[in-house]
């Protein structure tokens, strides 16, 4: 089966989010640990400062690690966090269990067809569950999480 990847590599690179907050993450995640101003944002994503602006709270609301505040000139910066990487990765585990779970709730009828494909389905994300759990037990281990959080002490 060919897989269709974006040709826009920093907008795949964070699924679900729309072309100006992608490019804005990645203008601030590249930046990191420097802060960029919100102007500086606007201006090189050629937007408004008040577009820049709703974006960023849209990608807060996404519960995406980035700091907003202001600086001494009372301007509007922003910074990144080595968190927000493994931010999609958090998110993709939560799916992964959510759907995991929507596919093992789902009725097998053994007069339907389609019952070898559910289980095929279900195996797979039981599959992938498992092996992220296992990932996830291994960086535990190692306190990988800890050590991050405790670098981007401002988040």
């Amino acid at each position: 089966m060919p897989i269709n990847y974006s040709k826009n590599k920093k907008r795949y690179l964070r699924r679900g989010l729309d072309d100006f907050s992608s490019k804005i993450l990645h203008l601030i995640f590249t930046a990191h640990p420097e802060k960029v101003t919100l102007p500086f944002i606007a201006k090189s994503l050629k937007i408004e400062e008040k577009t820049s602006m709703s974006l960023l709270k849209k990608i807060q609301l996404s519960e995406i690690p980035i700091l907003i505040s202001k600086n001494k000139k009372n301007e509007i910066i922003v910074q990144g966090s080595m968190n927000e990487p493994i931010s999609w990765i958090l998110k993709e585990k939560e799916s992964a269990e959510g759907m995991l779970a929507l596919i093992k709730d789902l009725k097998i009828d053994n007069n339907d067809p389609g019952n070898r494909q559910k289980k095929i389905t279900y195996r797979i994300y039981d599959d992938y569950v498992r092996t992220l759990n296992e990932v996830f037990d291994k960086w535990n281990s190692l306190k990988l999480f800890e050590k991050i959080n405790k670098e981007n002490c401002e988040f």
